[in-house]
C-alpha cells in the first residue's frame, strides 16, 4: 500500500534516487516498531531522495551512530528508551555535547498524560510528537514529512550562511592585512627618522604604532575563529600549547578596555589562584571578548555595574569565574543560552558567540555552565582540566 502526504510523497521505485537518501536514525528498543517504521520509510520519499534507516537499540549505541554519522536528517526516538524517560538524556547529548542543532527529532512515547511535551519542545526543539495509542501511519509519514522540509532548508540556510560569512572575512582579512602593513610602513619609517635625527622622541608614537599591529593581528586571528563558528568546525588541537591563565585575562582585558575609562573601572580581577591550561590562546581570548560583550551590553548604563574575574585552583579542575551584577537571564531562557545562531531566538546583546565559546572549552577537554539569579546577576563558570 502506498501512503501520501499532501501530494510530496511517492514510491521509490517512482522516484530516481541516484543512491542519496534522507538518513533516518529509528531510536526503539521494540523489534516490532523497528520492522514497521523502516516499512514505512521505504514506502517514501521527498525532493528527489528515498530514505535510509538506520536501527539502535539502546542509548550507547544511538551515541556511537550519532557520532559517526554527522548527515543524519531524523532521529525518531522512543522517550521511555530503557526506561524512566532515559530517552530524554539523549536530547541533551545531542543539542549541548554534540552541538548538532541542524538533526531534526521526533518523540515517541506510550504515556500522553504524563509526557510534558511543550517544555521538552521549547528545551530540545524537537519537531514533534507522538503519542502511541493516537499515531497512525499517515499521521507518522506527516510529522516525518514536516521534519525533513525544515532539516533541508537548514541545510540551505548554513550554506548561505557560510559563503556569506566566508566572502565577508576575506574581505576583513584583507582590510586587516592592509591596515598592518600601513602601521609597519609607519614604524619603519619611524626607525628612519630616529636614525637622522637621534634626539627626536618616538618611543609613545612607537608604542601606539605596536597596539595597532598586535590588534590587526590579534583581529585577523578572531575573524578565522568567527568563521570557524560559521561552518561548526572545530579548532586545531594540534597547535595548543601550556599557557599561563593569569597573563591571558590580564592581556585580554587590557585590549578589550584598551582606552576605555569606564570599562577598565567596571572590571576587578583577582587571579590569585594562578593556573595552566593547554589550548589555544586566541580561542580563549574570544571566549572572553564574549563574555566582556555581553556583560558590558548590560552594564553600560548601571553606575555600580561590575564584572568579577576570579581564578580557583582546583584539586581536579581550575575554573575561571567570569560574573557580573546586570539583569540576569529568566529562567526559561537560561537553558537555551549556549545554542546556536541557527535556532536560538537570543534576546540584544547576547547570543551569537557563546555556542562557540562553548564548543572552544570543550576541545579543551573542559566545559562551560552558566549561573543567573534574573534581576541581580549572571556567572559564567569556565572549568578546565588540570595540566600534568
Amino acid at each position: 500500500m502506498k501512503h501520501e502526504v499532501s501530494e510530496v510523497i511517492t514510491d521509490v521505485e517512482q522516484t530516481k534516487i541516484d543512491d542519496q537518501y534522507w538518513k533516518v536514525l529509528v531510536v526503539d528498543d521494540r523489534f516490532s516498531v523497528q520492522k514497521a517504521t523502516g516499512l514505512l520509510l521505504k514506502k517514501m520519499s521527498y525532493a528527489g531522495r528515498g530514505f535510509k534507516i538506520l536501527e539502535s537499540y539502546t542509548i550507547n549505541e544511538t551515541k556511537q551512530i550519532l557520532m559517526s554519522n554527522d548527515d543524519i536528517a531524523l532521529i525518531i526516538l522512543d522517550v521511555h528508551l530503557e526506561g524512566d524517560d532515559v530517552g530524554l538524556l539523549l536530547l541533551n547529548f545531542i543539542r549541548t555535547e554534540l552541538q548538532n542543532e541542524n538533526t531534526r527529532v521526533i518523540l515517541r512515547t506510550g504515556y500522553p498524560t504524563s509526557f510534558p511535551e511543550k517544555s521538552i519542545t521549547k528545551k530540545y526543539h524537537i519537531d514533534g510528537c507522538l503519542f502511541e495509542e493516537e499515531t497512525s501511519f499517515s499521521k507518522l509519514e506527516f510529522e516525518i514529512i514536516g521534519a525533513i522540509q525544515t532539516y533541508r532548508k537548514m541545510l540551505s540556510i548554513n550554506e548561505y550562511l557560510e559563503r556569506f560569512a566566508g566572502s565577508v572575512a576575506f574581505e576583513m582579512k584583507n582590510s586587516l592585512n592592509m591596515f598592518g602593513l600601513n602601521f609597519s610602513a609607519i614604524k619603519n619609517e619611524l626607525f628612519h627618522q630616529k636614525i637622522k635625527y637621534p634626539n627626536t622622541t618616538t618611543d609613545s608614537i612607537v608604542n601606539i604604532i605596536n597596539r595597532g599591529l598586535h590588534f590587526s593581528n590579534r583581529s585577523e586571528m578572531i575573524v578565522d575563529l568567527m568563521l570557524k563558528n560559521i561552518k561548526n568546525e572545530s579548532i586545531n588541537k594540534s597547535d595548543f600549547k601550556v599557557i599561563n591563565m593569569g597573563r591571558v585575562v590580564s592581556q585580554a582585558f587590557e585590549d578589550f578596555a584598551y582606552t576605555n575609562i569606564d570599562r577598565k573601572e567596571k572590571v576587578e580581577l583577582d587571579l590569585k589562584q594562578d593556573f595552566e591550561f593547554l589550548g589555544d590562546e586566541n580561542s580563549l581570548v574570544y571566549v572572553l571578548f564574549n563574555l566582556f560583550k555581553n556583560a558590558l551590553f548590560y552594564l553600560v548604563n548601571k553606575p555600580d555595574g561590575k564584572i568579577q574575574i576570579r581564578l580557583e585552583n582546583g584539586d581536579d579542575w581550575n575554573k575561571l569565574y567570569f560574573k557580573d551584577n546586570g539583569i540576569g537571564i529568566p529562567e526559561d531562557e537560561l537553558i537555551g543560552v549556549f545554542e546556536g545562531y541557527r535556532s536560538f531566538s537570543f534576546t540584544e546583546g547576547r547570543g551569537l558567540g557563546l555556542a562557540f565559546c562553548k564548543r572552544i572549552m570543550r576541545d579543551f577537554g573542559g566545559d562551560v555552565t552558566c549561573q543567573s539569579d534574573y534581576g541581580e546577576w549572571t556567572q559564567f563558570v569556565l572549568a578546565f582540566p588540570k595540566v600534568s
